[in-house]
């Protein structure tokens, strides 16, 4: 079974995603741009990735694809109004959060760091609540990953208050200030691997194959399940060795980690796409996202082994921050809205197909510019600025193409039901039978 849209009312909170994804874009822009113009450019520029953008986008498809696998109702305020309550909650904290920031406000920060965790952990819980009599269904393992994934994420709330600490009160505990650097990395590494990345390979699991348009693997969910005890195990021994300093310590919780994304995700994606080979914007984006992240997990492992403390891994570590982020979690999200959009807009076959088509507009030209840009700004200092512009133009199409899906799929859904109302109903002679 993969997670099938339904013809509930649809959720705008991807208006939420949209709008701090159109923020991101003019955030980066101006960055490139201006790289002193702006004050903590590198933390916003993160932080609205990552919790204004794909945290937003967790919020609500996390839940739509727990709702379709546990088949919950649709007038269940679990599945309603509450997760959008959370969703608001969550964007009300993260600007509290970002306006304490700039305002080098510690209570502000630790306020609006603990309500970003309680939401968060609000949603796993929650999350616990519904699946409670239907864990045992095939595809449960789904949901356990988005609960550990919340899970890590209240985690790295925690981190995240104390590090504002050593930056920001003049009397902070000698012990956290000396430890700040490796308090900053775990912090980065249970949002990113933990939050985002086990919410990806979770829904990857059925969303994969879905984009394909193939049967999902039968060893996928097995091969899931095993996968997801080392997955946490590794990033438990990650988050340890950070906060201790311990670069190969850590180093080895990534490789774990690695390891297992690449046999207990990895392989059923592979044996699906050899089935059904990738076709279209979406499914092409979606790979090439799964093809950096592996690369920057990869290339983390290697560096955290070979720094001898934190400071000299954060040296290098935005780079690498730039590969998992931009090249692989945020071509992913793309490829995935790409695919589901037109499906939860609907409107019928025929309107689906115009959804798909508008979102497909210039794909490959969108790909290589992108994936072409990224590696030329990595690998050409000189000319990184100007690489690094048309990556962003590249997400910022993609943005244009999402804004005309809504409204031209939009107008078609409601031209083909006025039709649908107003096109007189056949005519019956006396025994039932339609002229």
């Amino acid at each position: 079974m993969n997670p099938q849209p339904t013809t509930a009312k649809r959720n705008r909170g991807d208006r939420m995603t949209t709008a701090w994804m159109a923020a991101a874009l003019l955030l980066f822009s101006a960055t490139i741009v201006g790289r002193t113009a702006i004050p903590q450019s590198w933390w916003l520029s993160i932080h609205i990735l990552t919790l204004g953008v794909l945290s937003n986008a967790i919020l609500q498809w996390s839940w739509y694809f727990s709702r379709s696998l546990l088949r919950l109702r649709r007038d269940d305020p679990a599945a309603t109004t509450h997760q959008h309550l959370r969703q608001v909650l969550f964007n009300v904290a993260l600007v509290a959060l970002i306006v304490g920031m700039l305002a080098a406000n510690l209570l502000t920060v630790t306020i609006a760091a603990a309500g970003v965790g309680a939401i968060i952990a609000w949603h796993g819980i929650a999350l616990v609540v519904s699946a409670r009599a239907k864990l045992g269904s095939r595809f449960a393992v789904v949901i356990r990953y988005y609960m550990a994934a919340a899970a890590f994420l209240v985690i790295g709330c925690v981190y995240g208050a104390i590090i504002a600490s050593a930056m920001f009160q003049i009397d902070a505990p000698t012990w956290v200030v000396a430890a700040r650097s490796g308090l900053t990395l775990a912090h980065s590494l249970v949002n990113a691997l933990g939050w985002l990345g086990l919410t990806i390979l979770g829904t990857l699991v059925t969303l994969w194959p879905t984009m394909l348009r193939t049967r999902i693997d039968e060893d996928a969910v097995a091969y899931s399940t095993r996968a997801l005890p080392a997955l946490v195990g590794g990033l438990l021994i990650a988050l340890v060795g950070a906060t201790l300093g311990q670069m190969l310590f850590t180093a080895a919780g990534i490789a774990i980690y690695t390891c297992a994304a690449a046999w207990g995700i990895g392989m059923p994606l592979v044996a699906e796409a050899r089935k059904k080979h990738p076709h279209g914007y979406a499914t092409w984006s979606a790979l090439s996202g799964v093809t950096w992240g592996l690369l920057s997990l990869l290339a983390t492992t290697i560096t955290l082994a070979t720094s001898s403390c934190p400071d000299q891994f954060r040296l290098v570590s935005p780079t690498l921050i730039v590969i998992l982020g931009v090249g692989g979690v945020l071509q992913i999200l793309v490829g995935a809205l790409t695919y589901l959009m037109p499906v939860v807009i609907g409107g019928g076959p025929a309107v689906v197909r115009l959804g798909i088509a508008v979102l497909e507009r210039m794909g490959p030209f969108r790909l290589i510019l992108r994936n072409a840009g990224l590696a030329l700004a990595l690998t050409t200092a000189a000319a990184a600025p100007l690489f690094w512009l048309l990556v962003v133009l590249s997400f910022t199409i993609d943005l244009v193409m999402f804004g005309a899906d809504g409204i031209e799929q939009g107008r078609a859904k409601r031209s083909a039901q006025n039709r649908a109302t107003t096109e007189p109903t056949p005519l019956a002679d006396e025994s039932g039978a339609q002229k």
